[in-house]
């Protein structure tokens, strides 16, 4: 069980399983190991103390003979802390070493966007030691890419606004993948056109291919991506120049 994993010690649950130590409803609690009984070992003892004062004994199923009461025993309960933190520091570590690595050949990570879809197998034996259990990728979502794509066509068209092309899409009877509309209309009749959504969707060099993470050193046009992309590269640039221009003209 994880009493103290929480924001506070004084979380509902804790408090409710003090009081029931109280009334001595039972004798002993079992946790899966010493790190899983608060967020730092200070804590972790505190509580320990506590219900030991109403006679209950706190036990740890991976060390069933650890007693957090002994005081050399305490020494292990703080060293578990130690090593966990050191684990969780090396695994993330790892994971994103994995993640750059997987970005740096082309892989995509995170959510799919809009007129793609995540794809996830389970990788045989033979992969596993590259891949990990799942080998993942995302792919063009046979639903939405076509959507997508009049909305980019519609773009580099160049005689609507972002506005109009939401209208568009909507008179089309499309929707967001979300299942938001583009346009929602209020009871009254007026008319709000969701254009922040579509102005991500341009911006997004994912579209074209491209393997983007400025956050992580990967800059545009230096990894391709492995996966079909919507529109071209120069396409995407062309929309860029098209948006580009739009937004210096508002601003002059």
């Amino acid at each position: 069980m994880d009493v103290l994993t929480g924001k506070t010690p004084n979380r509902v649950g804790y408090q409710r399983l003090l009081a029931d130590a109280r009334a001595g409803k039972f004798s002993h609690v079992i946790v899966e190991r010493a790190d899983r009984f608060g967020r730092n070992d200070t804590e972790a003892l505190r509580a320990i103390d506590e219900l030991n004062e109403f006679g209950v004994a706190v036990r740890f199923a991976n060390s069933p003979d650890l007693d957090p009461i002994d005081p050399d025993d305490r020494i292990l309960v703080a060293l578990s802390f130690t090593l966990a933190r050191r684990e969780s520091a090396l695994l993330g570590i790892r994971t994103r070493g994995g993640q750059q690595a997987k970005r740096k050949s082309g892989g995509y990570i995170s959510y799919a966007p809009d007129g793609y879809r995540n794809v996830t197998v389970r990788t045989d034996s033979e992969k596993r030691a590259d891949l990990g259990r799942w080998d993942k990728w995302i792919e063009q979502d046979p639903e939405r890419s076509g959507i997508i794509r009049e909305a980019w066509d519609l773009l580099l068209e160049d005689n609507m606004s972002l506005r109009e092309i939401a209208e568009t899409l909507h008179d089309r009877g499309y929707r967001h993948r979300s299942g938001r509309p583009f346009v929602e209309v209020t009871p009254d009749g007026k008319r709000k056109a969701n254009t922040s959504t579509l102005g991500n969707i341009f911006h997004n060099w994912t579209y074209a291919g491209w393997v983007v993470s400025l956050k992580n050193n990967v800059p545009p046009k230096t990894v391709r991506g492995n996966w079909e992309p919507i529109v071209t590269t120069e396409e995407f640039e062309r929309a860029q120049e098209i948006l580009a221009r739009r937004t210096a003209h508002r601003t002059v």
